[in-house]
């Protein structure tokens, strides 16, 4: 665990290409892609599947995913789960519960910040699996600049970050107008036009980059000094709300990368913007939610596999218990495809889920795991979870 920075996926990375099989799972099809790629020239058999594109061969050793694609089926030696803390995100948090519990892998490495470390110690209690912490730190000095910076002062190797699409477009025009040369990369760019916009800033045909907060995913963006937040607030989808201060960091963290720069520096375009940056960079990790059950999206697997551990044929009584116990259930969106059909995924996470449970309607037996081994023996093998290789 660490800031942004700080070497723990490169560590991570590592590890995971000294194992004989393995997995890493990335929040953006962008970082997945620049995985995939590092795996790939340290000469591994390596492939990488997303919800639009499968790259390398059938049965390669090493696959980098994105989050939500992640395979609960095969058994691997290392899984590498970046950008945990998003198991607290209120959309995609399912994508990050799922992989937790259910890869079946022998050592499961999270990389992530701080403000992940009450949920990961909360899961691993669940599941009762062991846990290491390695701490990182921040390998280059992050400084807030005390003046703000408007747009007429951007310069080569600045990042400009605004959180809609209009604010995009309406900066970029400012810094052509101003004889810049601009790449951007938001959320509505097909995966193509991201990677595109993404190389040319990397290679210097576009001296400065206009993104949305899709840049505080651990993209590697080398030339990147300086990062000037155009605006505090974003649309979540529910409310136009300020900023986190994790958010804020972890925006804030991707300049001044290690091995380009000795060090890299934050602004704001405005005066009343430096303060909450301040405020953010010198905070402690966020405090977990007050809700502390994890966010969840049970599909029919996952529903059989609880209502046997409960012994029941309710549906209503097993959705009740998913209700009820440690995960929220996000119902608005489709099971995910790894887990609709097949053999069940060699996960804990029914059982993990059914010992959290405040209200069991009736608790495991050792007979009932007799009687099942297939359901219960993946549950029952050790596995050693890490929140960096070590």
């Amino acid at each position: 665990m660490g800031p942004t920075n700080s070497g723990k996926t490169h560590a991570a990375l590592e590890r995971l290409a000294a194992a004989g099989k393995g997995t890493y799972l990335a929040p953006l099809r962008l970082l997945a892609l620049e995985n995939y790629e590092v795996l790939r020239d340290r000469g591994l058999n390596a492939g990488m599947v997303t919800g639009e594109e499968v790259f390398g061969e059938e049965g390669a050793t090493h696959v980098s995913r994105t989050i939500e694609t992640a395979d609960l089926q095969h058994t691997i030696d290392v899984a590498v789960i970046d950008e945990i803390q998003m198991i607290s995100d209120p959309d995609r948090g399912w994508a990050w519960t799922n992989a937790l519990f259910g890869i079946p892998a022998k050592t499961l490495i999270l990389a992530g910040s701080d403000d992940a470390l009450p949920y990961v110690r909360r899961a691993c209690d669940a599941a009762n699996e062991s846990l290491e912490v390695v701490a990182f730190e921040r390998k280059t000095p992050l400084v807030l600049l005390d003046k703000p910076v408007p747009l007429e002062e951007v310069k080569a190797g600045d990042a400009v970050v605004a959180f809609s699409r209009q604010a995009v477009h309406e900066h970029r025009e400012v810094l052509v107008g101003l004889g810049h040369t601009v790449a951007t990369i938001y959320g509505a760019l097909s995966p193509e036009v991201r990677r595109a916009e993404a190389e040319r800033f990397r290679t210097g045909e576009a001296d400065v980059l206009v993104t949305t907060d899709a840049i505080g995913m651990g993209l590697n963006l080398g030339p990147l000094q300086r990062i000037v937040f155009s605006a505090l607030r974003k649309f979540d989808g529910r409310e136009d709300r300020p900023l986190t201060n994790p958010e804020i960091r972890q925006i804030a963290g991707r300049a001044g990368r290690f091995g380009h720069h000795d060090v890299g520096y934050v602004a704001a375009t405005t005066e009343e913007g430096i303060d909450p940056i301040r405020k953010a960079l010198a905070g402690a990790p966020a405090a977990p939610a007050a809700d502390s059950r994890f966010y969840a999206r049970p599909d029919l697997v996952a529903i059989r596999a609880a209502a046997s551990e409960l012994r029941t044929e309710s549906l209503g009584g097993v959705l009740t218990h998913f209700a009820q116990a440690r995960p929220r259930i996000r119902a608005s969106t489709p099971a995910p495809t790894s887990w609709r059909s097949g053999p069940r995924p060699q996960s804990c996470a029914p059982r993990a889920w059914a010992k959290c449970s405040r209200t069991s309607p009736r608790p495991p037996s050792t007979r009932a795991h007799r009687s099942n081994p297939r359901t219960w023996t993946p549950c029952c093998r050790p596995r050693r979870w890490s929140t960096a290789p070590g």
